[in-house]
């Protein structure tokens, strides 16, 4: 008995990395390249290989200048290190703010939950997915927030525990100071990460995928064939995920369970 083809509903692309992203292009570009495709489908599959050459050239590049950087001492590791503390705090505190009440103290959640929304407003990776120049910037404003002692941001790094590691990161300031600096006046500030082209990959994925759903709407048992030969490794990918969801949301709740039963037992 031959399964019946599940067409696609609202199609979100996982929320992957770079190099997943461009794992996910070039094997999607694999099976359309197996076989030889319907006129219909040309146009969608060389916009897919389009922003799959973008993206790996863009990663190509930047791993072929990581190499050569990696004569000059500290240049890197400053950049490491500097990601890590950021990091590190950013972990610390959203830990504390997802806590469930009585799992840690209201004080400290509070705290937590305050600089969470002041040190990193836009998340982590708008600061470390940045060029050095910017990253810098950010990290300068960053300790102008967490000094403000009118706010009492200043009292709430002490009731979180992340003095050591802030200062840490002010030790590192000068340091980045001259990355930033050496990249601006050498002309090779440019990003070092690949946000545009892997977003542009995505959408790419997304247009491509609904086209080929598409062509299987007409029930046309070749094209439903085709569709899912074609989409294999995207829903490949969608499954792992869903796996990864439904994991979560058991363990949060076993937790909302183990919560319960000494208020049960009282009874």
């Amino acid at each position: 008995m031959t399964t019946p083809y599940a067409h696609l509903s609202l199609l979100t692309i996982p929320l992957v990395d770079a190099h997943e992203t461009r794992s996910l292009g070039r094997s999607l570009l694999a099976q359309a390249d197996a076989k030889k495709l319907p006129k219909r489908l040309h146009a969608v599959v060389a916009a897919l290989r389009t922003a799959f050459t973008a993206l790996e050239k863009k990663l190509q590049r930047r791993t072929m200048r990581a190499g050569a950087e990696q004569g000059s001492p500290g240049r890197d590791d400053a950049d490491v290190r500097a990601d890590r503390l950021l990091a590190v705090m950013h972990g610390v505190l959203a830990s504390f703010a997802r806590l469930p009440d009585g799992d840690v103290d209201p004080a400290r959640a509070e705290a937590a939950s305050a600089l969470l929304a002041a040190l990193y407003p836009e998340g982590l990776a708008a600061i470390v997915q940045a060029t050095h120049k910017a990253q810098y910037e950010r990290m300068r404003d960053f300790f102008s927030v967490a000094d403000h002692k009118k706010a009492g941001h200043a009292a709430r790094v002490e009731a979180v525990g992340l003095k050591e590691t802030l200062a840490a990161l002010r030790a590192l300031l000068p340091e980045y100071a001259k990355l930033a600096g050496v990249l601006a006046t050498s002309g090779s500030d440019e990003p070092e990460y690949v946000r545009d082209e892997m977003l542009a990959l995505r959408e790419a994925i997304t247009t491509y995928a609904r086209r080929v759903d598409g062509d299987a709407a007409g029930g046309e048992r070749n094209a439903e064939l085709r569709a899912q030969r074609l989409l294999r490794p995207l829903r490949a990918v969608d499954a792992q995920e869903s796996e990864r969801r439904a994991a979560g949301k058991g363990a949060k709740s076993e937790r909302g369970d183990a919560k319960k039963e000494p208020a049960e037992e009282k009874k």
